[in-house]
């Protein structure tokens, strides 16, 4: 078990930051529990914020995500804002890209179970804001994903507009850094 001692609290406690392979598994652990309503709420939450969150308002294209059983589903986003411009992640060749939405566009479930739409249009340079899965944030807004790393090489690219982590309450947490990890701009807690 791999994990990093910060500082020592009073008396014999010690205060221990664990690997993002143990936050990965606790958090995915936590999330297979969660109930039809506590996921509903979450989502609802989220879209309650982002309806006056003011980087989100002025975006007029906005990267999403098709939610994977564990993550929180915004996709009713779409029917609420129908003035603005949503794209999703697609990966080829090792490469994330994303790609708008529009009417007829149907979405392809990957081998690693993701959804992805069946365009092939790169609009990723006319993103303005990015609403992004995460299992975890810290307090610095790095983001803990699936271990992958598509959005942080993304991210080292695409590096100038507003970026928003989408978790669970009680999903913050504190890892160990590492190079290649992009923070995000902020985070939002269904």
């Amino acid at each position: 078990m791999k994990y990093y001692l910060t500082n020592i609290k009073a008396k014999d406690s010690i205060s221990v930051i664990l690997s993002k392979k143990e936050h990965r598994q606790i958090i995915l652990n936590n999330r297979l529990k969660k109930t039809v309503k506590e996921k509903n709420l979450a989502s609802l939450n989220i879209i309650n914020q982002l309806k006056v969150n003011k980087n989100f308002l002025k975006a007029n294209i906005i990267a999403l995500y098709y939610p994977i059983k564990y993550e929180i589903d915004l996709l009713e986003l779409i029917k609420l804002f129908p003035e603005k411009r949503f794209c999703f992640p697609k990966i080829i060749n090792k490469e994330m890209f994303f790609v708008e939405y529009k009417k007829g566009i149907n979405f392809i479930k990957t081998k690693y179970g993701a959804f992805e739409p069946n365009g092939s249009k790169d609009i990723s340079k006319n993103i303005e804001l990015y609403l992004v899965p995460a299992l975890g944030m810290t307090k610095n807004n790095y983001r803990l994903g699936h271990g992958a790393g598509y959005y942080d090489k993304f991210f080292k690219v695409y590096h100038n507009n507003y970026k928003i982590g989408i978790i669970y309450q009680g999903e913050e947490v504190e890892f160990m850094t590492e190079n290649h990890d992009i923070p995000l701009n902020s985070y939002l807690k269904g």
